[in-house]
């Protein structure tokens, strides 16, 4: 229980729990309301200002961004706390060392006051002004400029911690599968992985989703032919890959290290047959050892690669995003 209120604690320390004003309990509707909102005000002043409307780029602004990113957030956090009641048997710590570890992982990942979280969205607000500035704000009126760049900032913060919020994960699934495994012989938890392996790949599509808005968004709004939105168009075309294939490899090597310690549980087995055979050669000890090595190619045949038709699909579509964005750079050159 103690742990359980731990868990759910990293929901109020989460920075869009803080914003999420009213209809915490549904969360998406409200910060979809919100993006609606900063739709209105936007064309509310372009249309005083006479100013030209860029509606695919204030589409992303307000639902790919300010809509989708927090509700993502917040909704990885209830993911998280049911993933790690799935985990949590699978692996070997002291009694309190594991909730103590998910907790401050937890943080890491959710924590608003977490510092490298707000290092990271505050340098994509610098990189994201200056490649504004550098290629000229986009309104005749300087007062627009003005108010446009002022307005942006939390746009830019929020995809900084939508960034760090993916290399956070990446990092933490990295730690977790090599955690000491504690698992009874011949259980491979596959309940466990499948929900680890649901949940990384969610978030690879959730940001080639986030790679399609961007595209359209670049390609119809105002700066649709400055090669300074190419390096924000690869490095958001490659990301979904990149966490698609980080989120494989990890969940093959906890496949691989549950293999392994079966292997390791048989062969021990096998050995101690064995030796009974040899001390007592009947046919009962026969039975046994060959039941034993049954046993064991049974368990080398187990897979350790998590690839099926819908991985083999995510990781065809990935690819393709990245190599078609790649191209498209090198031909604007």
């Amino acid at each position: 229980m103690k742990r359980k209120n731990s868990l759910e604690d990293i929901v109020s320390r989460n920075l869009y729990w803080h914003l999420t004003l009213f209809l915490k309990s549904k969360y998406i509707v409200y910060w979809l309301m919100l993006g609606t909102v900063v739709i209105l005000i936007g064309e509310i002043v372009l249309h005083f200002f006479g100013e030209p409307r860029f509606i695919w780029t204030e589409i992303f602004f307000a639902y790919f961004i300010i809509g989708a990113i927090p509700a993502v957030n917040l909704f990885s956090v209830n993911v998280f706390i049911k993933l790690i009641d799935a985990l949590s048997p699978m692996f070997k710590l002291e009694v309190e060392s594991f909730p103590s570890w998910i907790i401050h992982e937890g943080r890491k990942l959710f924590d608003v006051r977490y510092l490298p979280m707000w290092a990271t969205s505050l340098s994509i607000n610098f990189l994201g002004s200056l490649t504004l500035v550098t290629a000229g704000l986009p309104f005749k009126s300087e007062l627009v400029n003005i108010i446009t760049l002022i307005a942006i900032q939390p746009i830019f913060f929020i995809c900084g911690q939508g960034a760090y919020f993916l290399a956070a994960i990446m990092i933490f699934q990295y730690r977790l599968v090599r955690l000491s495994l504690s698992i009874p012989f011949l259980e491979y938890c596959n309940r466990a992985i499948y929900k680890l392996s649901s949940s990384s790949y969610s978030l690879a599509f959730f940001a080639l989703i986030e790679y399609g808005g961007l595209f359209f968004a670049v390609r119809f709004g105002p700066y649709g032919d400055s090669n300074l939105m190419m390096p924000w168009l690869i490095g958001l075309a490659v990301t979904p890959i990149i966490t698609f294939v980080w989120s494989i490899f990890q969940i093959h090597f906890l496949q691989q290290e549950i293999k392994l310690k079966h292997m390791e549980s048989i062969t021990s087995e096998i050995q101690r047959l064995f030796d009974e055979f040899i001390s007592n050669p009947n046919l009962n000890n026969i039975d046994r050892l060959s039941k034993a090595v049954e046993i064991q190619r049974s368990v080398e045949q187990n897979k350790e690669w998590p690839i099926s038709l819908q991985v083999v699909i995510t990781l065809i579509i990935t690819a393709a995003a990245a190599v078609s964005q790649i191209l498209i750079a090198i031909s604007s050159l």
